[in-house]
């Protein structure tokens, strides 16, 4: 009975401590989305929603290196053309529809 007790408190335990470590990366929209990308940094969307989350904050060139790196990975995803706008608004230069189509 006791041993029952002990392994279900250690349970417990583990069940907390992964709640606070998730807890801690859901602080800000930054940490939420640079986690995603450490777990997926090959989806074009997860890259487009990080590079908002940097211009949320004012980090504009970590946010056009992400959207660069989304535009990479899927250069026909229509919410590019809207990054694409902020992009060049703030310095940086991505794409245009009219360098899409000259890709096709």
């Amino acid at each position: 009975m006791k041993l029952e007790y002990l392994i279900f408190g250690l349970i417990i335990l583990v069940l907390v401590a992964w709640t606070l470590q998730r807890n801690m990366v859901y602080q800000s929209d930054v940490r939420l989305w640079e986690d995603t990308f450490m777990k997926s940094p090959n989806k074009p969307r997860v890259c487009v929603n990080l590079a908002y989350a940097y211009k949320r904050i004012g980090e504009n060139d970590k946010g056009i290196a992400a959207l660069t790196r989304a535009f990479k990975i899927d250069p026909l995803l229509p919410a590019y053309f809207e990054a694409s706008k902020y992009a060049n608004e703030h310095g940086g230069r991505l794409i245009t529809e009219k360098d899409v189509w000259d890709r096709r």
